[in-house]
């Protein structure tokens, strides 16, 4: 097991904001698809899950916030919409009870996979939560 990296968290003197959702225009999710080449590989209920994803979490795909991975074909065909890492890591941030953050690379080979684990503080001392997100 290799560890890449491990943050901590910064201290915070204020209490944080409560973000709003940024509006991510459906245009803007549409040139993302024609940009990657997906515009003709997606059907129409597939084009208008992730535009729906992504406007309804305010994600950017142009920000690598989310992404879209088509796998198979015919009736054993699926679409996985995948919320970037750093998008985890930068909303747990803005709650104020981010405790650290690491990452690190398991296996190799076909069987290599990445994992973020996020920790989170939950009044004054470090609770168990922990959010562990696996990329292979």
């Amino acid at each position: 097991m290799q560890n890449v990296s491990s943050f901590p968290s910064p201290t915070r003197e204020q209490p944080p904001v409560p973000p709003t959702i940024p509006d991510i225009p459906k245009q803007t999710i549409l040139d993302y698809l024609a940009a990657i080449g997906l515009t003709s590989e997606l059907t129409q209920a597939e084009t208008l899950q992730f535009v729906s994803v992504c406007q309804a979490f305010g994600l950017n795909p142009f920000k690598r916030e989310a992404h879209i991975a088509v796998y198979g074909e015919g009736v054993s065909r699926r679409v996985s919409i995948i919320v970037g890492y750093e998008t985890y890591l930068k909303r747990a941030d803005r709650t104020g009870k981010l405790d650290g953050w690491s990452s690190r690379i398991e296996d190799s080979g076909d069987d290599m996979k990445a994992i973020v684990e996020i920790h989170a503080v939950i009044g004054r001392s470090p609770s168990n939560e922990l959010f562990v997100l696996y990329f292979f």
